[in-house]
């Protein structure tokens, strides 16, 4: 862990561009799709139980479901994957 921390405020390692997010990975999905939505700040994300394949409710105002679903989808999709549940994305 420690050599992960020596690099994680390294901007020369790796430099980071004003459209790239970084999030910490957590095993928690409401811990995980709050910090993958975080600039779109998502009105609610329901994560409901049981359900096969696992399924994510993410309701987001109508101007920023655009930051939620990303260009061409890249940020659902993103999720998605992270997360291991399918992502659906709404406006109340």
């Amino acid at each position: 862990m420690k050599r992960i921390e020596k690099y994680e405020n390294s901007a020369e390692i790796c430099p980071i561009k004003p459209n790239h997010l970084l999030i910490r990975y957590s095993s928690d999905p409401h811990r995980l799709l709050e910090q993958v939505f975080s600039s779109a700040k998502p009105i609610v994300a329901r994560i409901p139980g049981g359900e096969e394949p696992p399924r994510v409710e993410v309701v987001a105002k109508a101007d920023e479901i655009g930051q939620v679903v990303g260009r061409n989808g890249v940020n659902i999709r993103l999720a998605s994957r992270l997360s291991g549940r399918q992502i659906d994305a709404r406006v109340p």
